[in-house]
């Protein structure tokens, strides 16, 4: 292996430290299921953990993505500055506004023209006194403009930073994978499978990322997508690329796959979400999303599995906005075979702090108990105390006087149970029953003394005996279905 696995463990450690706040991360037994997990991977990229494709790589937005991101700025124009003239403007010369020209004359309401083939951008001052605000809009054109095209390193990885660093970047996007997101956790579960890898373009490395601590120092990513090998590498998928989507990369992807010896080819949209009926021409929606392999259709939920307690967000069957693409092996593809074709995606992690129990929820890396002694996540499986302020697992909560929650030291010291509903109560607030000698709540003690029975059981007893009997008086005592 031509790595030193113990110092990126090392470097590893310091990023969970800094990013988690766990001081002594337990991380071998992770590292060992990583390195047997990833194996094949690295034998393929000949005895390395990345990949690095030779030469700059040029990206370029597909269609509808262009059409997108043009569509969230004249909505920013909208919603901000309602300037309708401008997007009045932009719209007419739409096809023109990537390549940032003019490309229908445009006459102003004080009968000025603006011609054909001025830069677009520029014109913008026909229509925004304000230099400042002027400045603004134009600035947030020419990023939009700029983010059609993105160049740089391409790399396919299996470092365990590059899973850390996933969503982490000096590019101005993000998923819920990030360091601080809903989905934080997940990255580990990704460097324990067998399926996973990781695509992005480099555009610098050696730089200081957001929740890496400054003596760590790695590759900010332009883009990413996640890749998933089907189990035994006879089709692959791409999940959700951010922070743009263009088949150009994916293909590039394919070709350096290619010339390592594992030949894909064929990356199509493979979602199918519906029919159209061939004579009405209407459409109607299917159950669930499908996949389309080898001229047939199957539930993608029957090819795509996530592991056992898998913590990440898979977007494959879980994603609302995605539609996955795939590509298939180029040698020895038969369509028959597509019915034992599988993706396990994901993996069981430990806890970083104890290194016993197991992380069961993806927006922190310690087990429950661990995260409730030491973390600060605002999961709603947490709540607090209200009688003495502590931080505590609702799932061991009380609830007393209907709508308070305690812990189980105040319910033992402040608060008692009511001997005739069984509802918990604060001390202070139960009285004394003489005649049973028994504690109720106040709710009860008010039903004793307007003579209501003590015993509860035979009061809903008796009652649903009266009902029944008018329901018998009801149907001429013929009983009830």
């Amino acid at each position: 292996m031509s790595f030193d696995i113990r110092e990126i463990k090392k470097q590893f450690d310091e990023v969970i430290r800094y990013s988690q706040g766990i001081e002594n991360p337990k991380t071998e037994e992770l590292f060992n299921r990583f390195l047997d997990a990833k194996r094949d991977f690295i034998e393929l990229f000949g005895g390395n953990l990345i990949y690095e494709y030779p030469y700059v790589l040029h990206l370029k937005l597909d269609k509808k993505e262009k059409q997108k991101n043009l569509n969230n700025f004249l909505d920013t124009i909208d919603c901000l500055y309602s300037n309708y003239d401008l997007i009045n403007f932009i719209e007419i010369n739409r096809d023109g506004f990537f390549t940032n020209q003019v490309i229908e004359e445009y006459k102003l309401p004080d009968g000025k023209i603006i011609p054909v083939g001025m830069k677009l951008v520029k014109a913008f001052k026909y229509f925004i006194s304000d230099k400042d605000l002027l400045n603004d809009i134009q600035n947030s054109a020419s990023r939009v403009i700029q983010e059609d095209k993105i160049e740089g390193k391409l790399c396919i990885s299996v470092h365990p930073l590059d899973f850390l660093s996933s969503s982490e970047n000096t590019y101005n996007w993000r998923s819920c994978h990030a360091l601080d997101g809903e989905y934080r956790a997940g990255n580990l579960s990704y460097m324990v499978d067998k399926s996973t890898v990781i695509c992005y373009l480099k555009g610098a490395d050696g730089v200081r990322l957001p929740n890496f601590p400054e003596d760590v120092l790695w590759n900010s990513k332009k883009w990413r997508v996640l890749i998933f090998f089907e189990k035994n590498w006879r089709a692959i998928f791409a999940g959700r690329q951010y922070p743009l989507s263009t088949l150009s990369a994916l293909e590039t992807i394919s070709m350096c796959l290619n010339n390592m010896g594992v030949e894909f080819h064929r990356w199509e949209d493979s979602n199918i979400t519906g029919y159209t009926d061939k004579i009405s021409g209407k459409q109607y929606p299917l159950d669930t999303d499908y996949i389309a392999i080898g001229g047939k259709i199957y539930p993608i939920r029957d090819k795509v599995a996530d592991a056992k307690n898998s913590l990440q967000f898979d977007d494959l069957i879980n994603s609302s906005c995605y539609r996955p693409y795939m590509a298939v092996r180029a040698r020895g593809f038969y369509a028959s075979d597509a019915d034992e074709w599988h993706w396990d995606i994901g993996g069981e992690i430990n806890c970083l702090n104890c290194g016993k129990s197991l992380i069961e929820h993806s927006d922190f890396m310690r087990c429950d108990s661990c995260e409730l002694a030491y973390g600060d996540s605002e999961n709603d499986i947490f709540g607090y105390c209200d009688c003495c302020g502590r931080r505590i697992l609702l799932d061991e909560a009380y609830y007393v006087d209907s709508d308070e929650i305690v812990c189980s030291d105040c319910f033992k010291n402040e608060c008692m149970t009511c001997d005739r509903c069984g509802n918990g109560y604060y001390r202070s607030s139960m009285k004394y029953n003489e005649e049973y000698h028994k504690y109720l709540c106040p709710w009860c003690s008010e039903d004793m003394e307007r003579g209501e029975p003590f015993d509860l059981k035979q009061l809903i007893f008796d009652e649903c005996n009266k009902l029944e009997k008018k329901i018998m008086e009801d149907n001429n005592g013929e009983g009830t279905n």
